[in-house]
């Protein structure tokens, strides 16, 4: 199956998420997401990479603590958590976004099949997949 990289880029973490919360879903459709995830993420970590790359060329380091964007004072500098992070800087995140949509928009061959919609979903049941994650699926889902 033909992915755009952005498809791949966004749908990896969903699927992972999906995994990982033991969500009520049918037995097939959990080893169906397994099987996938198998497939993809080698992919993904490859354009996870280049994402990066692309990240560290604007050398730029942002500080951040706990996962939080914070300001570069001394204080927060000091702080034991505060780890320094590759970032493109505000001025440049314009001309980042435009180059990483051509990249996103590149296609890979993953050797995926989409789950048929049936497998992911328990009838009366709404609690396994969100519309959200549904949305970011796309055409992983065969409805």
């Amino acid at each position: 199956m033909k992915l755009t990289i952005q498809h791949i880029f966004d749908a990896t973490p969903v699927l992972n998420g999906i995994k990982n919360d033991n969500r009520p879903i049918p037995a097939k459709g959990k080893y169906r997401i397994s099987r996938m995830l198998r497939a993809i993420q080698p992919e993904w970590e490859l354009i996870a990479e280049r994402y990066n790359v692309m990240v560290r060329a604007y050398d730029n380091k942002r500080p951040m603590i706990n996962g939080e964007r914070v300001e570069p004072t001394a204080e927060n500098l000091a702080n034991p958590n505060c780890v320094m992070q590759d970032a493109v800087p505000d001025d440049k995140w314009q001309e980042f976004v435009d180059a990483w949509k051509v990249v996103g928009a590149e296609e890979v061959e993953v050797a995926v099949e989409p789950i048929p919609l049936d497998q992911l979903c328990i009838d009366g049941r709404e609690d396994g997949i969100t519309i959200a994650e549904f949305s970011v699926l796309d055409t992983l889902v065969d409805g």
